[in-house]
Formats: C-alpha cells, structure tokens, sequence
C-alpha cells in the first residue's frame, strides 16, 4: 500500500482563510446593519408599492442559488477529473490527508447532486409555488 499523500497548510493560505472569514462576517454584519431594516421597510410597504422590491429580492435569491450552483458544479466536475479531494492548491488551515478512489468519487457524485440542488430547485419552486405571478403587469396584479 502507497504512503498517504497531505495537504500541507502555508502562511499564505492561512491568511487567505482568515481573509475569507473576515469577508463573510463583514457581509453578515452589514446585511444585519443596513439590508434587514430594508427588507423590514418593504414588508410595511402596501402590496402594489412593494411589488418592485419582492421582484428584486426574489431575483437575488435565486442568483445566489445559482452561483451556488455553480461553485458546486464546478468542485465537483474537477474532483471527479483529478479523482482526489481535495483538490490540489486547495487552502488548508490544517495538515489534511488527500483522499483518492472511491471516496473521491462519492465526494464528486454529492458535488454534483448539490449542484443540480441548486440549480434546479430555484426553477421547481418558482413553478410550484407560482411565483412567476410575482411578475406579472401591475394593472394585472390589481396596481394601477
């Protein structure tokens, strides 16, 4: 049997990781800050007033599912071609094993489900759920 392969962390991508952390909770805290008292101001708004708003949150909503996707997508498609997870130049905070074989395999096939989770369910719902109403001219809707 072959010597285990590693990851081996750098300083470079331990900083990147603690960059990445910063940016999420940066984000986190000015949606907390500035979008939520928005999104709050729309729900207060009448139907007819808040209708542009929903259209543009629900557009949001589903870029995001999308781009999500997509990430998924694309993690997966080079996990299952290079067959190891994770991935070479992968940042790591820790020494971590790379694993090859059936096991990067099953790490690609989740990938991809993910991916079709998130590209597809966006559609499915909007369908389901009839939210394409949403979109509808306002004189249909019952705005003048």
């Amino acid at each position: 049997m072959t010597e285990p392969h590693y990851i081996e962390p750098t300083s470079a991508s331990r900083a990147k990781l603690a960059a990445a952390t910063l940016a999420v909770l940066a984000i986190g805290l000015a949606f907390e800050r500035w979008v939520s008292p928005r999104l709050q101001w729309v729900a207060s708004l009448p139907t007819c007033d808040s209708l542009p708003w929903v259209r543009l949150e629900l557009l949001f909503g589903v870029l995001v599912c999308w781009y999500i996707g997509y990430a998924a997508f694309k993690q997966g498609r080079e996990t299952w071609r290079t067959g190891q997870t994770p991935l070479p130049n992968t940042w790591v905070w820790q020494r971590t094993r790379v694993r090859t074989g059936g096991y990067a395999k099953f790490t690609a096939v989740l990938a991809l489900a993910t991916s079709a989770f998130f590209l597809i369910g966006p559609l499915v719902i909007f369908i389901w759920q009839k939210l394409y109403l949403i979109f509808c001219f306002p004189q249909s809707c019952g705005c003048t």
